[in-house]
């Protein structure tokens, strides 16, 4: 890999690794229901526990495939990717990308982990406060979440978000929320 690029794959995941830092603590000081929140890179250890406890539970198989998606997106230096922890267990993914000129922030997927012990009903609103973050940091102008389910619209409208539906040219559909 290129001097360049390594140099740019590095300040990125460092940058992510801040607004982490920042949303878990703050999250985790407002929400009482969230201490123990700990927010990551979708990593070796993140696919290892998705692997071990979520891939193929008894009560509900994964959507997705995690470990696909980890080298789908590890080409976009500038990506979106959390995976959420609560007391060291993992209990949501979520992953997407930013526009080349970093004013959109896109959340590609999300999924919350099918074992009690998760944030049930919370994921979406940490992934959206991530989302939020990182827009924060490179100064996007808006947050997207690409083509919603229903469930994901009616969480996404509580939060603010406004459901844009796929017109001609349009490539999805996708709930949005303006930052600046």
């Amino acid at each position: 890999m290129a001097e360049h690029a390594r140099s740019a794959m590095q300040r990125h995941a460092m940058r992510r690794q801040l607004v982490h830092g920042v949303i878990g603590t703050r999250l985790g000081t407002e929400f009482p229901e969230l201490r123990g929140l700990r927010l990551t890179s979708i990593d070796v250890t993140a696919l290892k526990a998705w692997r071990e406890t979520w891939a193929d539970h008894p009560d509900r198989r994964c959507r997705w495939d995690w470990e696909v998606f980890g080298r789908m997106y590890r080409k976009h230096f500038a990506r979106f990717e959390t995976a959420i922890w609560r007391d060291n267990v993992l209990a949501g993914l979520s992953i997407g990308r930013m526009s080349a000129s970093r004013q959109i922030v896109s959340v590609n997927f999300v999924e919350g982990a099918p074992h009690e012990g998760g944030l049930r009903g919370r994921v979406m609103m940490v992934v959206s406060e991530v989302a939020v973050g990182l827009g924060d940091y490179y100064g996007s102008r808006a947050i997207r979440f690409t083509e919603p389910n229903h469930w994901a619209q009616a969480k996404l409208a509580a939060m603010g978000y406004t459901y844009v539906a796929q017109q001609p040219g349009m490539r999805y559909s996708f709930d949005e929320r303006i930052l600046r």
